[in-house]
């Protein structure tokens, strides 16, 4: 999956998800909290229930897996 520079709200509600960056640059910040930079080799989890911006700093391109 490939994504453009824009930032977008996220909510998990009862999914949890797997990324494993291969190339760009994106910031995280969950709600409330600090925000976090995954850059290409970086992977990270969002828990059920995670709620947050995610921000495309540099075109991404990242392998994921979602688990209901």
């Amino acid at each position: 999956m490939s994504g453009k520079p824009r930032p977008a709200r996220l909510t998990r509600s009862r999914a949890s998800s797997s990324s494993h960056i291969l190339s760009g640059v994106i910031e995280l910040t969950p709600e409330g909290g600090e925000p976090v930079v995954y850059k290409a080799g970086d992977s990270f989890v969002m828990k059920p229930g995670y709620v947050g911006v995610w921000k495309t700093i540099e075109t991404v391109r990242k392998i994921y897996l979602t688990v209901s």
